[in-house]
């Protein structure tokens, strides 16, 4: 019976679904290891595939975390002017809507998951799940416990492609909070290892990326973007650096008028 049960298991591994999950582990770097290519030309394809696949997922998920935090620098401007109109302040408002980002990704992509994998999977309590989770979202990926493994586990394909999901949402959370840290000058720690004039010019180009990027502001409002001034005139999204020379030019053929 548990000849059967292996056989059944080692080609039950490279199904359509573990297969697709294997492919994504790959790419994301998370490698759990339960699941390898034998032969020699298996290996090779699995090298090739690495090459060309961890660095184009790596780019696809900068690009969202990028976008992403657009829309996240729009809510810290909200809270901003929402709450305070005190530049001393700005640090506490950072720090605050970190906080809210962090206290939602616990929530939804640790807990909930958590309790749901706790009900799906055999003999797995609150603390495995939790286990599995942080070690998938953080490219750990020990592989000692892995969701949705077992070959009795019911509609193991739709199991899995959800869980594939889940884990390409969830680094890309992991890795837009990363990005969030970095913006705040208090928690960037890599100033300690650098000269003045290296910390000078890591601020400037933050501070140049910064002003280039889309940002949502109230009427007629003055504020503070992760460190970088922005001013608006009542249109969403709109380009400041643009914007700047739009309204020089203008300025300069008036004159000239």
């Amino acid at each position: 019976m548990v000849a059967k049960d292996l056989i059944f298991l080692c080609v039950d591994n490279w199904s359509f679904a573990q297969s697709f999950f294997f492919a994504v582990t790959v790419v994301t770097t998370i490698g759990y290891g339960h699941v390898s290519p034998l032969s020699d030309t298996g290996r090779i394809i699995c090298i090739i595939y690495a090459i060309i696949g961890v660095p184009m997922t790596l780019l696809l998920l900068t690009i969202i975390v990028r976008k992403l935090l657009i829309l996240l620098n729009n809510t810290y401007i909200w809270f901003r002017v929402r709450f305070s109109s005190d530049t001393r302040s700005e640090s506490k408002i950072r720090f605050v809507h970190l906080s809210i980002i962090l206290i939602f990704s616990l929530i939804f992509l640790f807990i909930i998951p958590s309790i749901v994998f706790t009900h799906l999977e055999e003999n797995w309590s609150f603390i495995d799940a939790f286990y599995f989770c942080f070690i998938s979202l953080t490219t750990i990926g020990l592989g000692d416990i892995v969701a949705g493994d077992s070959p009795t586990q019911r509609n193991r394909l739709f199991y899995k492609i959800c869980l594939t999901v889940y884990l390409l949402v969830g680094v890309t959370i992991m890795m837009l909070i990363v990005a969030m840290i970095s913006l705040i000058p208090e928690l960037r720690f890599i100033q300690f290892f650098l000269s003045e004039q290296e910390v000078e010019n890591e601020q400037e180009r933050l501070s140049t990326s910064e002003k280039s990027g889309l940002l949502w502001l109230p009427h007629s409002v003055s504020t503070h973007s992760y460190g970088s001034r922005n001013v608006a005139a009542g249109q969403p999204y709109r380009r400041q650096t643009n914007e700047t020379e739009d309204t020089a030019t203008m300025t300069t053929e008036k004159s000239k008028s």
